[in-house]
């Protein structure tokens, strides 16, 4: 049996993959797993192009934004069948919310490599240079726009720091909005309009 599997990425032949296909070949001689990064870029459309193609790896990684995507294209198969046969295994080793959100219409479709926690954490440096004291666990979004606004560094009309960083990621995002009760759609996802342009 031969197997590919794929992953984002600039990756090298010191890979934890590679060690992890290294390791599985050696473990199992009638299997054969090949290792075939694709760099970060690209990488969607050389998957996607793969998968229309008929010649995508046989693993591969996919973030929770394309799950639904490629269970309706029909191009993922579910793993509850093999789960069932591998009495060594267990879902139970991976965060529940996890294991839900990778679960659609009933079925366990995809399991995670890893995850991205959010936090929210800060430069003791910037603090200590300002002589404010450190954030507290009750800290308000006020305190923190005060806060950000003191820690800011001008000179005449250029910015040299900057007091808070709030990424462009939308995943940080959706946070602000929730914890000021809004949203970017209604709660089952079919209306946007109204939501993000409303008082």
């Amino acid at each position: 049996v031969n197997l590919t599997f794929t992953v984002w990425g600039d990756v090298n032949a010191s890979a934890n993959e590679q060690k992890l296909a290294d390791e599985f070949n050696k473990a199992h001689p009638n299997i054969q797993v090949k290792f075939e990064p694709i760099p970060s870029e690209g990488y969607g459309t050389k998957l996607t192009t793969s998968l229309a193609a008929g010649q995508a790896p046989d693993v591969f990684l996919i973030g929770e934004g394309d799950y639904f995507k490629y269970v309706e294209k029909g191009v993922v198969e579910p793993l509850d069948d093999y789960l069932s046969k591998d009495s060594d295994f267990s879902l139970d080793i991976f965060q529940k919310d996890l294991i839900d959100n990778m679960n659609i219409n009933g079925k366990q479709y995809y399991l995670p490599k890893d995850f991205n926690p959010l936090a929210l954490w800060y430069n003791k440096r910037m603090f200590d240079e300002a002589g404010l004291e450190y954030p507290s666990n009750d800290w308000t979004w006020d305190q923190l726009i005060e806060t950000s606004k003191k820690l800011t560094k001008k000179e005449g009309n250029k910015y040299t720091e900057f007091g808070f960083n709030a990424g462009k990621w939308e995943y940080p995002i959706y946070t602000y909005l929730w914890d000021h009760g809004t949203d970017i759609a209604n709660e089952d996802g079919t209306q946007a309009e109204g939501f993000m342009n409303g008082e």
